[in-house]
């Protein structure tokens, strides 16, 4: 039996679902982008291009076929150290990544009509120097109401959990301070 990464295991991914598709790639440091860059915008277009295009080409390698609809993408990336980094920084390069998808025709389009994510999230560093790995777990939203709803939970795919310790109330207006 394959063992889960914990992301899959937080994502509910069991044995056999096999809709969630994936695809990794290497970065190397002179094409990788952050937010905590102040790149110029000529400096960091080709770094964008070259992240876009690979991630295109790793998949389809792994998926030839028809978009698949509304997904959830979470993406998992790797540091080269153990040293301390947020997940978080790395969406210009995950952006491009999710743009790489769409030309490969995963996707019909990267707005929040058909993506929801990229959800971030930390991997297991890459041990070599220079080196990042993005990860992306495509998952189609109807894979997940199907086995939420086979798994007796029915929930809407849009509904957190309600949680007064984390200080938000989902059925609480967006504004907070009473507007609608």
């Amino acid at each position: 039996m394959a063992s889960l990464s914990p992301v899959e295991a937080r994502l509910g991914r069991r044995r056999g679902m096999s809709e969630a598709i994936e695809v990794s790639f290497t970065v190397s440091r002179a094409n990788w982008l952050s937010s905590n860059q102040r790149l110029h915008w000529r400096v960091s277009a080709p770094r964008t291009q070259a992240i876009r295009i690979t991630a295109k080409q790793q998949a389809v390698k792994v998926y030839r076929g028809e978009p698949l609809g509304k997904v959830r993408i979470v993406a998992e990336i790797s540091y080269p150290t153990n040293a301390k980094c947020d997940p978080a920084n790395a969406y210009p390069s995950v952006k491009a990544a999710v743009d790489g998808l769409r030309d490969a025709g995963w996707i019909t389009d990267d707005d929040a009509k058909h993506v929801i994510g990229p959800d971030m999230r930390l991997g297991k560093k890459t041990g070599v120097k220079g080196l990042y790995l993005i990860r992306l777990i495509v998952i189609p939203i109807n894979a997940l109401e199907r086995d939420r709803t086979s798994a007796g939970v029915q929930m809407s795919i849009h509904e957190l959990p309600n949680d007064s310790r984390a200080g938000f109330v989902t059925n609480s207006p967006i504004w907070g301070d009473g507007r609608e």
